[in-house]
């Protein structure tokens, strides 16, 4: 289980294991259209927005809130949210709590006006941790490998990349390049039980995203996703422009 972040970062101290509930249920809502799914979700939001402080891991699904509702109390937070001041992420799973989020707000709503400054925080992230001799990231300046910390940011990526215009094809791909070298690390080096599910959720997306190869790749999301938990994208092996 990952521990509470600092109440700083975080506002009401919740870890960032809910927030990725929450992106489960409006996954298996946009895979199933079932409705359940989607009231979970919305649920959920509607309980973290009770609470004063928002905590930021959770803000890129007020997106999905308003999208689906069209209540502008949603818009409000997120424009609250954006307002205030974000953090560069320091370690490699702070990239999960504000990322996201900032690409959506800059396709969604902001004409893409600071695309460049989130591709530019991912990439300072890669190249400041990533230890190239061993082929995966630090989880932060004098850390070692985590694979539960590497989830996080694999996750970041993913969403991040499904939110960027590919028309915006410089920095779409270098996400895209990241996520690649990130994976065929986590691969080789191994990955902890507490992570396999999140790092087979973002091969699920990133299969999706046709960004990575399916035959390749799937049955190692299969493997890790032993119970099921996430609903797995049909193996077509759709051709990707993967080098």
């Amino acid at each position: 289980m990952v521990q509470d972040m600092d109440k700083s970062r975080v506002g009401w101290g919740t870890t960032r294991e809910h927030a990725f509930v929450v992106s489960t249920y409006i996954a298996w809502f946009r895979q199933t259209e079932n409705e359940t799914y989607r009231q979970c979700a919305l649920d959920m939001l509607q309980q973290s927005a009770a609470v004063e402080d928002m905590c930021s891991a959770w803000a890129t699904y007020l997106f999905f809130a308003y999208e689906q509702t069209g209540e502008e109390r949603w818009r409000d937070m997120i424009e609250q949210l954006v307002s205030q001041s974000m953090s560069e992420p320091v370690k490699l799973a702070d990239a999960y709590d504000g990322l996201p989020f900032r690409m959506a707000y800059e396709m969604k709503l902001n004409r893409m006006a600071w695309v460049s400054k989130v591709v530019s925080a991912f990439k300072e992230l890669h190249e400041r941790l990533f230890d190239k001799a061993a082929g995966v990231h630090c989880a932060g300046e004098g850390m070692d490998y985590s694979a539960e910390d590497t989830a996080w940011f694999m996750l970041a990526l993913v969403d991040t990349i499904e939110l960027c215009d590919q028309q915006l094809y410089e920095h779409w791909r270098a996400l895209v390049d990241i996520y690649r070298v990130t994976l065929r690390g986590v691969l080789k080096q191994g990955v902890a039980d507490e992570a396999k599910l999140k790092i087979a959720t973002s091969i699920y997306k990133a299969v999706d995203l046709g960004i990575i190869d399916p035959e390749r790749y799937l049955p190692a999301a299969l493997e890790m996703d032993a119970q099921q938990m996430y609903v797995a994208p049909t193996l077509k092996g759709d051709e990707t422009d993967e080098d």
